[in-house]
């Protein structure tokens, strides 16, 4: 099986607190999937990943004017070389609730640090925020550490454009969140359902896998530009997933 597709999504999001206020979410998809299923390939799927905290505005007045925000899961396989799925939004796919009610982003999307930003509403009858990946659990293969690790990183950029006629200052920053399939006592369905899913999310201020071991996060900001002659030395837009769950299924049902 090889699969390499682009797919572009669009769909209505609405966050129920008036009638009246709706916001539009608009998804660019990408992926590579070609491990094919078997007995020690399993699936790693990501659902209900809509909203996320700021850690980092990417602009030393506070305010980041965020641009793009790129989530993806990856593995690779020592064989069949690099799997992920890759959903990418830009500013204007974006929302957050303030005292005001729900603010959307136009060119660019303004966050500040402990603001969360949405994706889409838990009210859709569909989670459109879904990815997944096939994993190889044969240790004979991975027992050299390639091929142990799925990664879930989120990426941003901010742009500062607000109050400028150009935007011109771009940062970037990220969170990843790297953990371990694990060696189940006895083989996960094929489906998702309790005993194979685990919830992701902070544990007293920490981000955790909870169930799973060797979770590990990591992060990463920078700048890459400067304005009218002047380099500004400050970060860049870092979000971390509020809370998401984490399925592992098996793909081979004997």
């Amino acid at each position: 099986m090889y699969i390499v597709y682009k797919q572009f999504h669009r769909g209505l999001a609405a966050l129920a607190l008036s009638a009246l206020c709706t916001s539009t979410v608009a998804q660019d998809r990408t992926g590579q999937h070609n491990l094919g299923s078997g007995p020690d390939i399993y699936r790693v799927e990501v659902r209900n990943l809509n909203r996320f905290e700021v850690l980092e505005a990417g602009d030393s007045d506070g305010v980041g004017e965020l641009h793009r925000m790129t989530v993806e899961l990856r593995y690779f396989d020592p064989q069949a070389g690099q799997q992920y799925d890759r959903l990418t939004y830009t500013g204007t796919e974006l929302y957050l609730i303030n005292e005001g009610g729900i603010v959307g982003g136009d060119r660019y999307f303004p966050v500040r640090v402990g603001q969360h930003v949405f994706t889409a509403s838990d009210r859709r009858p569909n989670d459109t925020t879904q990815m997944w990946v096939h994993a190889n659990t044969d240790r004979s293969i991975t027992s050299e550490g390639a091929g142990r690790q799925v990664y879930l990183t989120i990426s941003a950029q901010d742009l500062d454009c607000v109050g400028q006629r150009v935007c011109g200052r771009r940062s970037n920053g990220s969170v990843t969140i790297a953990f371990e399939v694990p060696e189940f006592s006895t083989r996960p369905s094929i489906r998702c359902g309790p005993d194979n899913t685990f919830q992701l999310g902070p544990v007293d201020g920490e981000l955790q896998i909870i169930g799973l071991p060797s979770t590990t996060v990591f992060s990463n900001a920078n700048s890459e530009g400067w304005f009218l002659g002047v380099d500004h030395d400050r970060g860049g837009p870092r979000l971390r997933p509020f809370n998401a769950d984490i399925c592992i299924a098996s793909t081979f049902s004997p």
